[in-house]
């Protein structure tokens, strides 16, 4: 008895990468894939929270072992915003 396979699309989410200070950073272009929290995050111009909400666990530990200044984070939130199309962050 043949097994009948349903045909499926893999959509791969479009990433592109930020650099801070000798580090890169690969976040998803598309704000609709970041975590739900960074919206709200943004949107109470939380900037820390935004930025592990977009980053991730591993990205954002390794952003804050760079110990960054609060200009430097918000540069970086800027950086990312401008490059999913978001615009500036506000701040």
């Amino acid at each position: 008895m043949a097994t009948a396979k349903k045909n499926t699309v893999e959509t791969v989410a479009e990433t592109f990468e930020v650099a801070f200070r000798d580090v890169t950073f690969t976040v998803y272009r598309d704000p609709m894939e970041w975590d739900y929290d960074a919206m709200d995050n943004l949107n109470d111009s939380k900037i820390g929270p935004a930025l592990a909400s977009i980053l991730g666990a591993s990205q954002f530990a390794k952003f804050k072992s760079l110990r960054p200044k609060a200009r430097e984070a918000v540069e970086l939130l800027n950086t990312i915003a401008e490059n999913a199309g978001a615009g500036d962050s506000g701040n």
